[in-house]
Protein backbone atom coordinates (compact mmCIF):
# COMPACT_ATOMS: atom_id res chain seq x y z
CA UNK A 1 0.00 0.00 0.00
CA UNK A 2 1.70 3.45 -0.70
CA UNK A 3 1.82 6.36 0.77
CA UNK A 4 0.31 9.70 -0.58
CA UNK A 5 3.16 11.79 -0.96
CA UNK A 6 3.13 15.54 -0.19
CA UNK A 7 4.70 17.73 -2.43
CA UNK A 8 8.69 18.66 -1.36
CA UNK A 9 9.67 22.01 -0.25
CA UNK A 10 12.38 23.35 0.33
CA UNK A 11 15.16 22.05 2.87
CA UNK A 12 17.08 24.73 5.23
CA UNK A 13 20.09 25.86 4.00
CA UNK A 14 21.77 24.46 6.92
CA UNK A 15 22.49 21.13 7.93
CA UNK A 16 22.78 19.02 10.64
CA UNK A 17 25.02 16.29 11.08
CA UNK A 18 24.33 12.90 13.28
CA UNK A 19 27.23 11.72 14.88
CA UNK A 20 26.81 7.91 14.81
CA UNK A 21 28.26 4.77 16.87
CA UNK A 22 29.00 1.55 17.68
CA UNK A 23 26.06 -0.96 17.20
CA UNK A 24 24.46 -2.72 20.06
CA UNK A 25 22.06 -5.46 20.25
CA UNK A 26 18.80 -3.89 21.31
CA UNK A 27 16.55 -7.53 21.04
CA UNK A 28 13.74 -5.96 19.42
CA UNK A 29 10.63 -7.80 18.99
CA UNK A 30 9.77 -7.54 15.36
CA UNK A 31 5.93 -7.30 14.61
CA UNK A 32 4.16 -7.76 10.84
CA UNK A 33 3.12 -4.14 10.07
CA UNK A 34 1.63 -3.10 6.80
CA UNK A 35 3.52 -0.18 4.90
CA UNK A 36 1.11 2.51 5.82
CA UNK A 37 -0.70 0.85 8.44
CA UNK A 38 -2.66 2.84 11.26
CA UNK A 39 -1.04 3.06 14.90
CA UNK A 40 -3.04 1.62 17.20
CA UNK A 41 -1.27 3.26 20.21
CA UNK A 42 -3.63 6.21 21.41
CA UNK A 43 -1.53 9.53 21.18
CA UNK A 44 -0.93 11.64 23.72
CA UNK A 45 0.85 14.87 24.87
CA UNK A 46 3.49 14.63 27.03
CA UNK A 47 2.86 16.70 30.27
CA UNK A 48 5.58 19.49 30.78
CA UNK A 49 7.52 18.73 34.07
CA UNK A 50 9.16 21.82 34.21
CA UNK A 51 8.70 25.51 33.72
CA UNK A 52 11.72 25.44 31.24
CA UNK A 53 9.72 22.71 29.66
CA UNK A 54 12.23 20.71 27.49
CA UNK A 55 14.09 23.41 26.00
CA UNK A 56 13.71 21.94 21.99
CA UNK A 57 15.22 24.73 19.70
CA UNK A 58 16.23 22.98 16.67
CA UNK A 59 17.25 19.57 18.00
CA UNK A 60 19.88 18.04 15.88
CA UNK A 61 21.41 14.61 18.40
CA UNK A 62 20.39 12.21 20.88
CA UNK A 63 22.39 9.78 22.95
CA UNK A 64 21.48 7.16 25.63
CA UNK A 65 23.37 7.07 28.81
CA UNK A 66 22.63 6.60 32.24
CA UNK A 67 19.40 5.24 31.24
CA UNK A 68 17.57 8.63 29.91
CA UNK A 69 17.70 9.97 26.39
CA UNK A 70 19.78 13.03 25.62
CA UNK A 71 19.02 15.58 23.17
CA UNK A 72 21.07 18.46 21.67
CA UNK A 73 20.02 21.57 20.80
CA UNK A 74 21.80 23.28 17.97
CA UNK A 75 19.38 27.05 18.15
CA UNK A 76 19.45 26.56 22.19
CA UNK A 77 22.90 26.19 22.97
CA UNK A 78 21.48 23.39 25.61
CA UNK A 79 20.97 19.68 26.32
CA UNK A 80 17.91 17.69 27.57
CA UNK A 81 18.19 15.19 29.38
CA UNK A 82 14.55 12.80 29.46
CA UNK A 83 13.48 9.62 30.57
CA UNK A 84 12.28 6.78 28.39
CA UNK A 85 8.79 7.60 29.21
CA UNK A 86 9.47 10.98 28.22
CA UNK A 87 9.37 12.78 31.69
CA UNK A 88 12.15 15.87 32.02
CA UNK A 89 15.05 15.22 33.95
CA UNK A 90 17.16 18.67 33.46
CA UNK A 91 17.80 21.30 30.53
CA UNK A 92 21.21 22.48 30.93
CA UNK A 93 21.89 25.35 29.34
CA UNK A 94 25.02 27.63 31.77
CA UNK A 95 27.15 29.34 29.96
CA UNK A 96 29.71 27.51 32.09
CA UNK A 97 29.45 24.23 29.47
CA UNK A 98 30.38 26.35 26.91
CA UNK A 99 27.65 24.66 24.89
CA UNK A 100 27.85 26.70 21.00
CA UNK A 101 25.65 25.23 18.42
CA UNK A 102 25.61 21.31 19.75
CA UNK A 103 25.05 19.48 16.41
CA UNK A 104 26.56 15.86 17.83
CA UNK A 105 26.33 14.20 21.06
CA UNK A 106 27.69 10.36 22.63
CA UNK A 107 28.25 8.49 25.45
CA UNK A 108 31.96 7.25 26.35
CA UNK A 109 32.31 5.39 29.60
CA UNK A 110 29.88 7.03 32.31
CA UNK A 111 29.93 10.69 30.37
CA UNK A 112 28.73 11.87 27.46
CA UNK A 113 30.79 14.15 24.90
CA UNK A 114 28.74 16.59 23.28
CA UNK A 115 30.17 18.62 19.87
CA UNK A 116 29.75 22.26 19.77
CA UNK A 117 30.71 24.94 16.78
CA UNK A 118 34.80 25.09 17.67
CA UNK A 119 34.76 22.86 20.97
CA UNK A 120 34.03 19.46 22.56
CA UNK A 121 31.99 19.40 25.90
CA UNK A 122 32.30 16.87 28.65
CA UNK A 123 29.37 16.35 30.76
CA UNK A 124 29.17 13.19 33.75
CA UNK A 125 25.64 11.58 32.32
CA UNK A 126 24.53 10.62 36.27
CA UNK A 127 24.87 14.72 37.46
CA UNK A 128 25.08 16.42 34.49
CA UNK A 129 28.03 17.82 35.99
CA UNK A 130 30.76 19.94 33.41
CA UNK A 131 33.69 18.21 32.94
CA UNK A 132 35.63 19.58 30.84
CA UNK A 133 35.85 21.68 27.75
CA UNK A 134 38.12 21.04 25.03
CA UNK A 135 39.29 23.34 22.03
CA UNK A 136 42.00 24.67 20.09
CA UNK A 137 44.08 23.37 17.55
CA UNK A 138 46.66 21.57 19.31
CA UNK A 139 43.50 19.80 20.52
CA UNK A 140 42.55 18.43 17.15
CA UNK A 141 39.12 19.30 17.52
CA UNK A 142 38.17 22.22 14.65
CA UNK A 143 34.47 23.07 13.71
CA UNK A 144 33.28 19.27 14.89
CA UNK A 145 30.32 17.56 13.48
CA UNK A 146 30.09 13.80 14.48
CA UNK A 147 31.40 11.85 16.95
CA UNK A 148 32.12 8.15 17.90
CA UNK A 149 33.31 6.02 20.75
CA UNK A 150 35.46 2.51 20.99
CA UNK A 151 36.53 1.97 24.09
CA UNK A 152 38.07 4.69 25.56
CA UNK A 153 39.40 6.10 22.45
CA UNK A 154 37.01 9.47 20.91
CA UNK A 155 36.75 10.35 17.45
CA UNK A 156 36.06 13.29 16.02
CA UNK A 157 35.00 14.28 12.75
CA UNK A 158 35.79 17.69 11.69
CA UNK A 159 34.35 19.94 9.09
CA UNK A 160 37.74 20.44 8.23
CA UNK A 161 38.01 17.14 6.55
CA UNK A 162 39.95 15.11 9.30
CA UNK A 163 39.66 13.04 12.34
CA UNK A 164 40.90 13.46 15.47
CA UNK A 165 41.33 10.84 17.92
CA UNK A 166 41.19 11.29 21.75
CA UNK A 167 41.55 10.14 24.94
CA UNK A 168 37.74 10.16 26.05
CA UNK A 169 39.23 9.49 29.81
CA UNK A 170 42.05 12.51 29.86
CA UNK A 171 40.69 14.32 26.65
CA UNK A 172 44.20 14.43 25.21
CA UNK A 173 44.65 13.93 21.82
CA UNK A 174 46.49 10.90 20.60
CA UNK A 175 46.73 11.38 16.50
CA UNK A 176 45.25 12.72 13.46
CA UNK A 177 44.20 12.04 10.07
CA UNK A 178 43.90 14.69 7.84
CA UNK A 179 45.47 15.39 3.92
CA UNK A 180 44.02 13.90 0.72
CA UNK A 181 45.60 10.38 1.03
CA UNK A 182 42.60 9.73 2.68
CA UNK A 183 40.17 10.98 0.37
CA UNK A 184 38.20 13.00 2.62
CA UNK A 185 35.73 15.32 0.63
CA UNK A 186 32.40 17.48 2.52
CA UNK A 187 32.80 14.48 5.48
CA UNK A 188 29.64 14.28 7.38
CA UNK A 189 29.19 11.40 9.55
CA UNK A 190 31.20 8.06 11.51
CA UNK A 191 30.47 4.58 12.36
CA UNK A 192 32.95 1.83 14.32
CA UNK A 193 32.93 -1.69 12.65
CA UNK A 194 35.40 -4.15 13.94
CA UNK A 195 38.53 -2.59 13.66
CA UNK A 196 38.07 0.00 12.02
CA UNK A 197 36.64 3.48 11.52
CA UNK A 198 34.54 4.73 8.44
CA UNK A 199 33.41 7.96 6.98
CA UNK A 200 31.29 9.27 4.12
CA UNK A 201 32.24 12.00 1.97
CA UNK A 202 28.97 13.83 0.98
CA UNK A 203 30.56 15.72 -1.92
CA UNK A 204 32.98 12.97 -3.03
CA UNK A 205 30.62 10.26 -3.37
CA UNK A 206 32.67 7.75 -1.34
CA UNK A 207 33.51 5.96 2.40
CA UNK A 208 37.00 6.10 3.73
CA UNK A 209 38.14 3.26 5.83
CA UNK A 210 40.62 4.12 8.90
CA UNK A 211 42.85 1.93 11.24
CA UNK A 212 40.91 2.30 14.20
CA UNK A 213 43.92 2.18 16.51
CA UNK A 214 46.39 4.35 13.98
CA UNK A 215 43.77 6.18 11.85
CA UNK A 216 46.07 4.73 9.35
CA UNK A 217 43.83 4.61 6.04
CA UNK A 218 43.14 1.70 4.75
CA UNK A 219 40.92 2.26 1.53
CA UNK A 220 38.30 4.82 0.13
CA UNK A 221 35.84 2.80 -1.80
CA UNK A 222 34.03 4.51 -4.54
CA UNK A 223 33.20 1.71 -6.92
CA UNK A 224 30.20 2.38 -9.47
CA UNK A 225 28.51 -0.58 -8.22
CA UNK A 226 28.61 1.00 -4.71
CA UNK A 227 26.14 3.65 -6.24
CA UNK A 228 27.24 6.59 -3.46
CA UNK A 229 25.07 10.01 -4.54
CA UNK A 230 25.82 12.54 -1.58
CA UNK A 231 26.37 9.72 1.07
CA UNK A 232 25.54 11.30 4.66
CA UNK A 233 24.83 8.57 7.24
CA UNK A 234 26.35 5.38 7.81
CA UNK A 235 25.77 2.79 10.52
CA UNK A 236 27.37 -0.46 11.67
CA UNK A 237 24.70 -3.45 12.75
CA UNK A 238 27.23 -5.68 13.67
CA UNK A 239 27.83 -7.09 10.30
CA UNK A 240 27.16 -5.17 7.31
CA UNK A 241 27.28 -1.45 6.98
CA UNK A 242 24.93 0.71 5.90
CA UNK A 243 25.43 3.97 3.79
CA UNK A 244 22.71 6.44 3.42
CA UNK A 245 22.47 8.31 -0.69
CA UNK A 246 20.83 11.24 -0.09
CA UNK A 247 20.70 12.51 -3.71
CA UNK A 248 19.54 9.25 -5.16
CA UNK A 249 16.70 8.31 -2.77
CA UNK A 250 19.09 4.66 -1.76
CA UNK A 251 20.91 2.80 0.77
CA UNK A 252 23.91 1.19 0.35
CA UNK A 253 24.94 -1.98 2.19
CA UNK A 254 28.43 -3.02 2.17
CA UNK A 255 30.30 -5.77 4.06
CA UNK A 256 32.32 -4.88 7.27
CA UNK A 257 35.60 -5.17 5.24
CA UNK A 258 33.36 -2.60 2.57
CA UNK A 259 32.56 -5.43 -0.42
CA UNK A 260 29.47 -4.46 -1.79
CA UNK A 261 26.46 -6.35 -1.55
CA UNK A 262 23.45 -4.14 -2.67
CA UNK A 263 21.45 -0.99 -3.31
CA UNK A 264 18.27 -0.63 -1.86
CA UNK A 265 15.82 1.99 -3.36
CA UNK A 266 12.02 2.79 -4.25
CA UNK A 267 12.49 0.76 -7.19
CA UNK A 268 13.39 -2.59 -5.35
CA UNK A 269 10.79 -2.40 -2.40
CA UNK A 270 8.57 0.01 -0.41
CA UNK A 271 10.98 2.26 1.78
CA UNK A 272 9.22 5.53 1.12
CA UNK A 273 12.79 7.01 0.65
CA UNK A 274 13.31 10.54 0.38
CA UNK A 275 16.62 11.65 0.45
CA UNK A 276 17.67 9.32 3.22
CA UNK A 277 20.32 11.26 5.77
CA UNK A 278 20.47 9.44 9.17
CA UNK A 279 21.31 5.82 9.96
CA UNK A 280 20.81 4.03 13.43
CA UNK A 281 21.94 0.59 13.38
CA UNK A 282 21.12 -2.00 15.77
CA UNK A 283 22.03 -5.60 15.75
CA UNK A 284 18.71 -6.76 14.13
CA UNK A 285 17.12 -3.85 12.04
CA UNK A 286 18.36 -0.18 11.38
CA UNK A 287 16.41 2.85 11.01
CA UNK A 288 16.93 5.74 8.62
CA UNK A 289 15.01 8.86 8.37
CA UNK A 290 13.90 10.80 4.49
CA UNK A 291 13.91 14.45 6.24
CA UNK A 292 12.93 16.48 2.96
CA UNK A 293 9.28 17.70 2.53
CA UNK A 294 5.97 18.30 4.24
CA UNK A 295 6.15 14.50 5.28
CA UNK A 296 9.32 13.22 6.24
CA UNK A 297 9.45 9.47 6.78
CA UNK A 298 11.29 6.88 9.54
CA UNK A 299 11.98 3.94 7.26
CA UNK A 300 13.14 0.28 9.72
CA UNK A 301 14.68 -1.96 7.50
CA UNK A 302 15.62 -6.31 8.86
CA UNK A 303 19.13 -6.45 8.71
CA UNK A 304 19.22 -9.80 7.34
CA UNK A 305 17.48 -8.90 4.26
CA UNK A 306 17.31 -5.37 3.75
CA UNK A 307 13.20 -5.88 3.08
CA UNK A 308 11.56 -2.87 4.78
CA UNK A 309 9.78 -4.06 7.92
CA UNK A 310 7.62 -0.80 7.96
CA UNK A 311 8.28 2.92 7.32
CA UNK A 312 5.63 6.00 9.02
CA UNK A 313 5.03 9.66 7.73
CA UNK A 314 2.78 11.88 9.57
CA UNK A 315 -0.07 10.72 6.83
CA UNK A 316 -0.11 7.36 9.07
CA UNK A 317 -1.12 9.64 12.59
CA UNK A 318 -0.28 13.11 14.15
CA UNK A 319 4.15 11.85 14.14
CA UNK A 320 4.83 15.64 13.70
CA UNK A 321 7.73 14.59 11.97
CA UNK A 322 10.00 17.73 10.60
CA UNK A 323 13.05 17.08 9.38
CA UNK A 324 14.42 14.41 11.69
CA UNK A 325 17.70 14.78 12.47
CA UNK A 326 18.81 12.17 15.16
CA UNK A 327 17.17 8.87 15.98
CA UNK A 328 17.88 7.08 19.55
CA UNK A 329 16.47 3.74 21.12
CA UNK A 330 16.18 2.84 24.88
CA UNK A 331 14.41 -0.03 25.81
CA UNK A 332 11.63 -0.37 23.39
CA UNK A 333 11.33 3.02 22.50
CA UNK A 334 12.35 5.43 18.98
CA UNK A 335 13.33 8.64 19.48
CA UNK A 336 12.92 10.79 16.80
CA UNK A 337 14.54 14.32 17.19
CA UNK A 338 12.34 17.03 14.92
CA UNK A 339 15.01 19.57 14.05
CA UNK A 340 12.36 22.10 12.48
CA UNK A 341 9.69 20.59 14.56
CA UNK A 342 11.11 21.45 18.03
CA UNK A 343 10.02 18.40 19.06
CA UNK A 344 10.88 14.89 19.65
CA UNK A 345 8.72 11.81 18.08
CA UNK A 346 8.80 8.85 20.70
CA UNK A 347 7.43 5.53 18.62
CA UNK A 348 7.42 2.12 19.11
CA UNK A 349 10.70 0.33 17.96
CA UNK A 350 9.44 -2.53 16.84
CA UNK A 351 6.05 -1.51 15.21
CA UNK A 352 6.57 2.36 14.36
CA UNK A 353 3.39 2.65 16.43
CA UNK A 354 3.33 6.10 17.86
CA UNK A 355 3.23 7.24 21.47
CA UNK A 356 3.69 10.92 22.13
CA UNK A 357 5.16 13.69 21.47
CA UNK A 358 7.39 15.81 23.38
CA UNK A 359 7.68 19.30 22.49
Amino acid sequence: MSIPRIPRTPRKSTRRLLATSTAVGIGLLLSAVGVGAQPTTTVRRAPTTSALSYGFVEPSAEAVANGNVWITNQGGDSVTEVTPDGALVRLLSAAAYGFASPSAIVRAGSNLWIANSQSLTEIASATGAWTRTVSGATTGVVKPVALAVSGSDLYVLNSTESVAMLDSVTGALLGVAQGSTYGFSAPTALAVAGKSLWVTNRTGNSVTELDLGTLAWVQTVSSSADQFDAPEGIGFDGEHLWVADSASNAVTELTADGAFVQVINNATGPYGFDAPRTVLAKRSVTFITNPPGASPMITQIADASGGANWYKCNTNGPYEFADPSALAVDGSRLFVANETGNSVTVMSAATGALITVLS
